[in-house]
């Protein structure tokens, strides 16, 4: 008979949870999380980086029990675009492991942000999202999907980029509130 801790870290490795402990844990989502563009090469050492980071933070601000939501989709192929999610949720499992985060769930949610049913959660990531979606015939949908993005979330989105766009001036423009920039 198993005792009732290995019973919850069989129920955490399977990616599910009881209620409780969802009610209990801080909640965060991921969205684009496998996505970092072109210009990161396809090294998860280093094209995952800033989610571990992210995940650090969130696990010493509101830990130790945390469920990360992971969000990507790729138009032009489906199951690429899972098989880069799913590589996404593994390597962030690998860096809990090293640091040692034992109560922390990470759920896949596969599909694109602007038609799937959005959870509600504490916090809200969006990170190197393409610069295009921020310009011309699409500013408007991108503005109306980060206010939908933000809505779910406690504490609202944060948005990071690494590309050269003037984002908080595209925000601001849209009706957005920017809450800090870092040059």
């Amino acid at each position: 008979m198993k005792s009732p801790r290995s019973a919850l870290l069989l129920l955490l490795l399977l990616g599910t949870s009881s209620r409780a402990f969802a009610e209990r844990a801080w909640s965060t989502i991921f969205y684009g999380a496998a996505n970092y563009g072109d210009k990161v090469p396809r090294i998860p050492e280093k094209q995952f980086k800033l989610l571990c980071d992210s995940v650090d933070e969130e696990m010493k601000a509101h830990g130790p029990k945390l469920v990360v939501f992971l969000n990507d989709y790729d138009a032009q192929s489906p199951d690429q675009g899972l098989h880069w999610l799913e590589i996404a949720a593994k390597h962030l499992r690998e860096h809990a492991d090293t640091k040692d985060y034992r109560q922390l769930e990470i759920r896949l949610l596969p599909g694109d942000f602007n038609s799937i049913e959005l959870p509600p959660t504490d916090s809200a990531y969006l990170q190197n999202p393409e610069p295009l979606i921020f310009e011309g015939s699409k500013a408007e949908a991108t503005a109306t999907t980060l206010r939908r993005m933000a809505v779910q979330s406690k504490r609202g989105l944060t948005l990071t980029t690494h590309d050269a766009v003037n984002l908080p001036t595209l925000l601001a423009a849209k009706g957005f509130q920017v809450a800090k920039e870092i040059r």
